[in-house]
C-alpha cells in the first residue's frame, strides 16, 4: 500500500473509532506501522554499524533477541513471567550497545573498545535472581 494511501486509510479510521482511553495508543501504533522502524530494526542496525566494539564473546544475534523479547512483553503487558534478571539482563545488554556507540564517537579504537565492553559484559553473567 503506498504511504499516501495508507495516510488516508490511518485518518478514516481514527477519525471513525470512538475516543476512548486507547485511541492515542491506536494512533501511535498506526504511525509506527509506516513511519518508524522497529526496535529489532534500529538495534540491528546500530550493532552493525559498530560491530567491530564488540567483543566476541558478545554474541549480538542472542543478545537482541533477549532485548527484544524483554521489551515486548513490558511493553504489551503480556503474560509472560519476566525474571528481575531477564530486566537486568536486557538493561546491561542496551548500555553495552550505547556504550559501543559513545565509544566509537569519541574515537576509542576498537581494541580498546572492546576491552572496555569486554569488562562491562562480565557483568551480565554476574546477575543474581532478586525474587
Amino acid at each position: 500500500m503506498s504511504k499516501k494511501v495508507y495516510r488516508r486509510f490511518r485518518e478514516t479510521t481514527l477519525e471513525r473509532m470512538a475516543k476512548v482511553a486507547v485511541w492515542g495508543r491506536a494512533r501511535d501504533l498506526f504511525r509506527s506501522i509506516v513511519n518508524e522502524p522497529s526496535i529489532g530494526g534500529w538495534l540491528l542496525d546500530i550493532t552493525g554499524r559498530h560491530e567491530g566494539m564488540f567483543p566476541e564473546s558478545y554474541d549480538i544475534e542472542a543478545n537482541l533477541s533477549t532485548i527484544k523479547r524483554v521489551r515486548h512483553t513490558i511493553a504489551h503487558s503480556l503474560s509472560e513471567d519476566l525474571s528481575t534478571t531477564d530486566i537486568a539482563r536486557a538493561e546491561i545488554l542496551v548500555r553495552i550497545i550505547a556504550l559501543a556507540v559513545l565509544l566509537e564517537t569519541a574515537g576509542i579504537d576498537e581494541e580498546k573498545g572492546r576491552e572496555i565492553l569486554g569488562d562491562e559484559y562480565s557483568g551480565v553473567d554476574r546477575i543474581i535472581e532478586l525474587s
